[in-house]
């Protein structure tokens, strides 16, 4: 099995509780799910920033906030 990392578009490591940001929405990193096979990017799972509401995470595309899985 291959193990994966999300990294930014420096290349550095980021990790859950991460603040991000795109369109001019904030949002914290909550997990990811690295890609299947290698047409997929994958996909990260974030919710809106300061949100205590349950089930309000969302999915989105890494490129989205810059980021990208890479297998290690």
């Amino acid at each position: 099995m291959d193990n994966w990392v999300l990294v930014d578009q420096d290349d550095c490591l980021v990790d859950k509780g991460l603040k991000l940001t795109s369109r001019g929405e904030d949002y914290v990193l909550t997990g990811g799910r690295p890609p299947q096979h290698e047409a997929s990017t994958g996909r990260v799972y974030v919710k809106p920033w300061g949100c205590t509401e349950p089930f309000s995470e969302r999915e989105f595309f890494p490129n989205v906030f810059n980021l990208k899985w890479e297998k290690v």
